[in-house]
């Protein structure tokens, strides 16, 4: 199809035209999920993380990439964290997920304070939390099979390899993946693909939190659409807590219960998605609104909306 812009967006002719522009998200928040069980799976209380620092001929006060961030998450919820690139959010899920030790806090969870534990001692608390990268090109050993890929966590913690790949082929079903493709190689699948897989090697562990940094941000809006309903049916299936890092508000919109704002390492602001997209208290969170792309724009209905309206409410 081709044709001049504001024809295309109002009035699309071919189907596969209407399914790209019906796949943008929008700024209208999902009705908020009660949890699963009355308990926290994750609580962050007090997280920092500073960079560099000290110096011998001059002190330095380095980077600090967080500040007392505070959070909780419960099963069957998910925990949106949002901000530009150099807010600090990426940094809060690295630091969670152990990848960097943070400098103060505690993160605690399934009901061990995993902050502090070295890396021996936190070997075996490991499978209690998983991550989902951004790329999926370069998330998955190239010289790995699928099967590998998917079997070696649970075979570490003590899975039969039997269990493991009959588990691997259910998961595989579940990412709507045929169960043949277990032999197959990373560069054999296209990118939604593998970060099809790559959720399914994160649940393979049976975890109580996935984390899921830029989850779709390297996907096209089809694409994407389609992963951020695999991750709603792996949570609503398995009751696990998510921590979803995003740049962009139109996304955690789809799939965040809560939404926590960071600027400069400061978290801004923390409500339910509906209330924080709906009626933002702070500047930074408005600014953030206000640039989001197309937001007076209905994919859905292939109409423009009111640029005088504000920008608040289901409007968005």
């Amino acid at each position: 199809e081709s044709a001049p812009i504001r024809q295309l967006l109002t009035a699309p002719k071919e189907d596969y035209t209407r399914k790209l522009l019906q796949a943008v998200p929008n700024l209208d928040p999902r009705p908020p999920r009660a949890p699963a069980e009355a308990r926290n799976v994750i609580t962050v209380d007090g997280l920092e993380m500073t960079y560099g620092g000290g110096g011998f001929f001059r002190a330095s006060q380095g980077v600090r990439a967080a500040q007392d961030v505070n959070f909780t998450i419960q099963p069957g919820r998910t925990l949106g964290i949002v901000g530009e690139s150099g807010s600090g959010k990426s940094t809060v899920a690295r630091a969670i997920m152990r990848l960097i030790d943070p400098t103060a806090g505690k993160v605690t969870v399934a009901g061990t304070e995993i902050a502090q534990l070295s890396r021996r001692q936190l070997q075996p608390h490991r499978k209690h939390f998983q991550i989902v990268f951004q790329d999926p090109y370069r998330s998955l050993n190239p010289r790995w099979t699928v099967a590998r890929s998917l079997c070696e966590g649970p075979i570490n913690f003590g899975t039969s390899r039997a269990d493991a790949m009959e588990h691997a082929a259910e998961l595989m079903e579940l990412v709507d993946l045929p169960r043949d493709a277990l032999d197959r190689y990373p560069h054999q699948f296209s990118g939604g693909q593998r970060q099809r897989i790559a959720i399914a090697r994160a649940v393979a562990m049976k975890p109580d939190l996935l984390v899921a940094d830029e989850a779709v941000s390297a996907l096209d809006v089809s694409v994407q659409a389609q992963v951020l309903d695999l991750l709603d049916d792996v949570q609503e299936k398995f009751g696990i807590a998510m921590l979803f890092i995003t740049h962009d508000l139109r996304v955690a919109a789809q799939i965040c219960d809560e939404v926590l704002v960071m600027q400069k390492g400061v978290v801004v602001e923390h409500g339910p998605a509906g209330e924080v997209l709906a009626a933002p208290r702070h500047d930074y969170t408005r600014n953030l609104i206000e640039a989001a792309p197309g937001r007076h724009w209905d994919f859905a209905n292939f109409r423009a909306l009111d640029r005088t309206t504000p920008v608040t409410g289901a409007t968005l």
